[in-house]
């Protein structure tokens, strides 16, 4: 398997994985719209990390599916989402009957990311599996963020591992080392010890763009060809609610014009970049997810101000 480094990148500004541009003459569609499903009672602030994220790297239109409980916060707090409100279980998280009303929202959009503050993994798995038959594949339908509690429905325990098949590869997971070692069924260490082989057992076995998430990042192509590793970042980033600003970027990315692997490559470097510049003004840790969104937008913008 090829091997690239992803913070070199002016590389990737070379190759078929260019960020994409955003012309003068844009309007918000162009820029993308994106549905992002999550939230609890317990967790409303991972929806609003995501979500911010989301508008820091440009999308146009921003929905937000939420716990009926907090769904009035959540649009108070992000004024420049439109919020829709969701039955909720006894415990304040989405109700797996709420599939219907996700999908009618998540077929209009161009990505629909799914996990963040969601907590209740038993109810989040049912939900999953109500939802993903009913939305569109192919050209017609959305690419698909799974994160957190989104993509436990893969873990080995479940045995829905062939639930994406029907995506073809429009797909994109984002599993920590914990989390990669409970879809496949195998010990953290050994994960840890072999990061390259087993990113890219997931991405077979699950038909999906898989970023394992780490000290350093693993991210593996569709066609399992390439693995390119995102190594700027440090220790800073492993912190409460930053999982949630990687996945909204990565999807933010992906409701434009950009691939799924494209989106998954800058959405980490953008990442691991903020955190470089947190750490140089506030320290190696003790920066907090919120201030990562305000440093997402200052490197996507020099990005594109270097193009």
């Amino acid at each position: 398997m090829t091997r690239k480094q992803v913070p070199v990148y002016q590389s990737l500004l070379t190759t078929q994985y260019k960020l994409p541009d955003v012309e003068d003459d844009s309007d918000k569609e162009d820029r993308g719209r994106i549905l992002i499903v999550g939230g609890s009672k317990e967790q409303p602030g991972g929806i609003i990390l995501a979500a911010l994220a989301a508008l820091r790297v440009g999308v146009g239109k921003l929905r937000i599916a939420t716990c009926e409980s907090i769904a009035s916060g959540i649009a108070i707090t992000i004024p420049e989402s439109r919020v829709f409100s969701l039955p909720e279980t006894k415990s304040g998280h989405i109700s797996r009957d709420a599939a219907q009303l996700i999908a009618k929202q998540g077929n209009a959009v161009n990505c629909v990311l799914i996990g963040p503050g969601m907590v209740e993994e038993e109810e989040g798995v049912e939900l999953v599996k109500n939802l993903l038959p009913l939305l569109n594949t192919g050209d017609k339908g959305p690419a698909i963020v799974l994160d957190a509690v989104g993509f436990a429905i893969l873990s080995k325990k479940y045995e829905n591992q062939n639930i994406l098949e029907r995506f073809n590869n429009k797909v994109i997971i984002t599993p920590h080392l914990g989390e990669a070692a409970s879809l496949l069924g195998v010990e953290k260490s050994e994960i840890k010890k072999n990061p390259d082989k087993y990113v890219e057992d997931a991405s077979k076995l699950f038909g999906a763009v898989v970023a394992l998430k780490g000290s350093k990042t693993h991210i593996v192509s569709p066609n399992h060809e390439e693995l390119f590793i995102r190594d700027v970042g440090g220790v800073g980033l492993a912190t409460s609610g930053s999982g949630d600003v990687l996945s909204g970027a990565i999807a933010g990315i992906a409701s434009g014009n950009a691939d799924l692997l494209t989106a998954t490559l800058w959405g980490c470097y953008l990442h691991g970049k903020a955190g470089l510049l947190l750490e140089k003004k506030v320290g190696r840790v003790g920066f907090i997810a919120r201030e990562i969104v305000d440093q997402i937008v200052v490197v996507y913008n020099d990005l594109c101000s270097e193009k």
